[in-house]
């Protein structure tokens, strides 16, 4: 019997297969690069963040906090803040195009927060809450820096417990100095 050759008598040509396995690989490639984009998480597109006035977002109190903030809380992963992005803030987000949770650091006393107003305690720090259509900002009072926590609407409370264990840990209690009242 005669030695097989590429004439095809045994199977397709050698330059066919070649060329099959070639196009097999493509697809492949092709179809992880598409399962690849499309899992790229939207909620990373930067969010604008604007800017309000942050005395002291450049303290060392709110470095070590943003330093150590966490990539998730609760159902919210971490989101880029937009260019020109301010200082001593930070958000995370449930779902793209979903309302953020936006910490903001080293800001002024609230105007809202004077002599009797009812405080929350969660996890050894003390909260001064606000709320506005619909989204509520809860002021940590109790620091050597005012801190915001604005949360949308049923964020739940797992957003507010986890950063008041970090704010805990790395920002040290004073004493109150609330407004005088109104």
């Amino acid at each position: 019997m005669a030695p097989a050759t590429d004439s095809g008598l045994d199977g397709p040509p050698r330059s066919l297969l070649i060329a099959a396995v070639a196009v097999a690989v493509a697809a492949i490639i092709a179809v992880l690069v598409v399962a690849a984009v499309r899992q790229l998480p939207e909620q990373l597109q930067p969010i604008p963040l604007p800017s309000v006035p942050a005395p002291q977002a450049d303290s060392p109190q709110c470095r070590a906090l943003i330093d150590a903030l966490p990539d998730q809380l609760g159902d919210y992963r971490r989101t880029p803040a937009a260019e020109p992005a301010p200082k001593g803030a930070a958000a995370w987000q449930a779902a793209p195009d979903a309302e953020p949770v936006v910490l903001r650091c080293g800001l002024e006393r609230p105007v809202e927060f004077v002599v009797g107003v009812p405080l929350q305690v969660v996890d050894a720090v003390q909260w001064f809450e606000v709320t506005d259509q619909g989204r509520s900002t809860w002021f940590a009072v109790d620091r050597g820096v005012y801190i915001a926590l604005t949360l949308p609407a049923a964020s739940g409370p797992t957003p507010i417990q986890e950063m008041s264990e970090l704010i805990a840990r790395k920002i040290a209690a004073k004493p109150l100095d609330p407004g005088p009242a109104r």
